[in-house]
Formats: C-alpha cells, sequence, structure tokens
C-alpha cells in the first residue's frame, strides 16, 4: 500500500458529494495479530486483508478532525496526513486489545502506537462469505507522552 493510494481516498472521501463508497488495501494482517485475534475470538483471519474506506475517513475527520472539539476531550485532532501512518501503525503497533462487540455485533479491536503523539485505531473483523477482512473504524489521538 503506497501513501498515494490513501491520500487519494482521503481526497476522494472529502470531495464526494454522492456518498459514494469505496476502499483500500491496507495490507494483508501481520501473522503476529492473526495469531492474537484467533485466541480472542476464535475467528482465523490469516491472510486476512486490512481495508480503509470512505465511511471511516468522514467518521475520522467529521468526529475526530476538529482542534476546539478535540482539545476539550484531551485529544489532538487527527489531519489528513494522519491516514498516511496507517501502513506503519499496522505493522508496528504491540498494544492490540480486544474490546468487545460494536453495534453491528463485530469484534473490535483496539491498536496503540506512539508516533510523538499516541494513535489509538479501532479496527473491526468483518466475517462473511467475501471472506474475513478487517476494516479500520476509526482513529483518534491523544497527546504524546511515555505512557
Amino acid at each position: 500500500m503506497c501513501k498515494k493510494e490513501i491520500r487519494e481516498l482521503v481526497s476522494f472521501a472529502l470531495s464526494d458529494k454522492a456518498n459514494l463508497h469505496k476502499k483500500v488495501s491496507l495490507g494483508k494482517i501481520t501473522e503476529e495479530k492473526a495469531k492474537l485475534i484467533k485466541e480472542e475470538i476464535e475467528k482465523d483471519v490469516e491472510n486476512a486483508e486490512v481495508f480503509l474506506d470512505t465511511s471511516a475517513i468522514r467518521h475520522i475527520l467529521n468526529n475526530h478532525g476538529s482542534i476546539k472539539r478535540e482539545e476539550k476531550r484531551g485529544q489532538v485532532a487527527v489531519n489528513i496526513d494522519d491516514f498516511e501512518l496507517l501502513p506503519e501503525i499496522l505493522k508496528k503497533t504491540k498494544e492490540i486489545t480486544y474490546k468487545g462487540k460494536n453495534s453491528l455485533n463485530m469484534d473490535v479491536f483496539e491498536l496503540r502506537y506512539q508516533y510523538n503523539d499516541w494513535y489509538i485505531v479501532l479496527e473491526e473483523v468483518r466475517v462473511n462469505k467475501r471472506g474475513n477482512n478487517i476494516f479500520i473504524s476509526t482513529m483518534y489521538k491523544i497527546k504524546g507522552k511515555k505512557q
């Protein structure tokens, strides 16, 4: 996955008035994360792809992209450039926690990664007839200090 494709998808999500759905693959899940997911929820996601889609981009920027709103929460606003860090976050994150089911009954995992600020990424496991895949559902940032 190259940064150019991510940048193009973010640009499309922000400019699209018809609310069309597009996605890009951020690569295959790591073997370590696939093993953790299998231990937690007993679903085999080995070789599953991780996707970022326009719905997630819109959600993230609408809910975590306002400087004023995020400051009130003690967080840092997500900006367009942050999406380009997702492949690195997915590859290098060691802090992965099972968070339970979301409102659509999908299993959710939280990834915590520090790159100056702390990046918190929530992923949902989607199991269906087209295969098991992982989708980014949200991302937010916390002011960076070692925890």
